[in-house]
């Protein structure tokens, strides 16, 4: 009797599956020279980001460029927010990076781009 009980316990386990939450990445281009990219397995906190970057800015199903990146604050809390920062105007200095690199100590980890 008790092998039959684990027999049929073991087929039970057998038959399930376990299914991989599926990540999801998204961006808000808020200006040329911000974007914030998104990454969660919980797809209403997107949706809640999609809804704040109504009218702010240009939503992507992609992550923000790289291209002229300055740098990065990357904050991880379940889910995972990072703010691109980009070279200003026609490649000048972007004068909100050093205020950006100063409070994002406060909230989350400053990351340079990697130097070719």
């Amino acid at each position: 009797m008790k092998l039959a009980i684990l027999v049929v316990l073991a087929l039970a386990a057998c038959g399930k599956k376990k299914v991989e939450p599926v990540v999801v990445r998204a961006s808000c281009q808020a200006s040329p020279s911000v974007c914030e990219e998104y990454e969660s397995v919980d797809t209403k906190y997107v949706a809640r980001q999609k809804s704040a970057c109504t009218g702010v800015g240009t939503w992507a199903e992609t992550p923000c460029n790289t291209a002229n990146l300055v740098g990065s604050c990357r904050e991880v809390h379940g889910w995972t927010r990072t703010r691109h920062y980009y070279r200003g105007i026609e490649g000048q200095p972007n004068p909100a990076v050093d205020k950006a690199k100063v409070e994002c100590g406060a909230y989350g980890t400053w990351v340079e781009p990697a130097t070719p």
